[in-house]
């Protein structure tokens, strides 16, 4: 897990994509909703300057083209619209990606007709393209190969104007242009990188300190060592079921149950086999308990178990299992020696003050099961007034 941790802080760092499919997947899903916003800004900012060249349409175009490029720009406009609609409704990174590349695809598509259909000596589309590389790498977050795909798109777009249907420029204000446009793309570049190892790297550490919270909270909840409810946790869900069962009358029974001998077992073999012997009878007893039951550890070597809709016999068929299957177990894996339980039962009374008291009898019971000879279950007594 920690070398999980440290994998991924080095990912975000490096600002490269996360290797494990999940945690990419979060990282997109986490910043959609701000992608698809920039998205929108971005082809708002760009149809507005789109729009804004129309004046220089109608200042210098003759009448016929000036109508159609005025043709062209609005009904670019018209359709990114309906993109920055559809960006709106965008729920996934995949569709996120998609609809950008074609917006970005039908952006440079119109830029070029545009251009196409001023004059050959109108080179105003060489000052105005930069900005839009910088808007292609600043404001799409999406993925570094696509942004970096669309700015050589564009580029490549305007060179072919240039060389193709322009008057031929000066080789110095060429190479002067050439410079700008690698300019351009190499400020996009490093911005756009350092945005997403930042994005990333916020990320990463934001979702180590959930799961360090989430690990906190587990280990708030549950025994460190065996997994179950610890003993705050079972008194709460049990307490639970134990009032539900007096409101409704339905039977319900709680199991004591104390490893024998344990100490002797630490003692002997070590703490290390103790451990072992804790954590192979709470996965036995976890394996034959119902989903409704609560189980929990709630002492050293004592766990407790409650069973909601459960009388004496149902209770005592899965202590006599437990019983059972835990002479099967050994405290270090090894033949011997063998694991033996022993259980308290008490059946849940309407003169049990609460579950404490149900406890307590099950706790007598179980000390009872001691004194027979351990490895066996032993009944509680009915609480005095039970008959009343």
């Amino acid at each position: 897990m920690q070398g999980s941790r440290s994998s991924e802080n080095d990912q975000a760092v490096s600002g490269l994509p996360f290797a494990d499919r999940a945690t990419e997947a979060g990282y997109r899903t986490y910043f959609l909703a701000q992608d698809r916003r920039d998205a929108i800004i971005a082809i708002a900012v760009f149809v507005f300057f789109k729009a804004t060249f129309s004046v220089f349409d109608l200042m210098f175009q003759t009448p016929e083209q000036a109508d159609l490029l005025l043709e062209a720009r609005f009904g670019f406009a018209g359709v990114s619209i309906l993109v920055m609609m559809l960006f709106a409704r965008v729920r996934n990174a995949s569709q996120y990606d998609a609809l950008m590349l074609a917006w970005v695809l039908l952006a440079i598509l119109s830029n070029f007709f545009t251009i196409a259909h001023r004059p050959s000596g109108h080179f105003g589309f060489l000052g105005t393209s930069p900005m839009l590389i910088l808007l292609l790498f600043v404001f799409f977050r999406n993925r570094f190969n696509l942004q970096f795909l669309s700015a050589a798109l564009l580029t490549g777009s305007d060179f072919f104007t240039v060389l193709a249907l322009r008057t031929p420029l000066p080789t110095q204000t060429l190479i002067q242009t050439s410079a700008t446009y690698a300019l351009a793309i190499i400020i996009g570049a490093i911005v756009s990188w350092q945005l997403h190892r930042a994005r990333r790297q916020y990320f990463a550490t934001h979702s180590n300190e959930n799961r360090l919270r989430a690990r906190l909270q587990e280990l708030a909840y549950r025994d460190e060592l065996t997994g179950v409810l610890n003993r705050r946790s079972f008194l709460l869900e049990a307490q639970v079921l134990w009032r539900a069962a007096g409101r409704t009358r339905q039977p319900a029974c709680l199991l004591m149950l104390d490893l024998d001998h344990f100490k002797q077992i630490n003692d002997t073999l070590g703490h290390e086999a103790g451990d072992h012997a804790l954590i192979a009878f709470a996965k036995l007893v976890q394996s034959s308990k119902r989903p409704s039951d609560v189980f929990g550890r709630v002492g050293g070597e004592e766990f407790a178990l409650f069973l909601p809709d459960a009388d004496a016999g149902v209770a005592r068929d899965v202590a006599n299992r437990i019983i059972r299957e835990c002479q099967a177990l050994t405290a270090n894996g090894q033949p011997s020696p063998r694991l033996s339980v022993s259980i308290g039962l008490a059946a849940v009374s309407r003169a049990d003050s609460d579950l404490r008291a149900t406890m307590a009898r099950a706790d007598r019971a179980l000390y009872q099961a001691k004194a027979d000879g351990r490895g066996r279950t032993a009944l509680a007594k009915e609480p005095v007034g039970t008959g009343a």
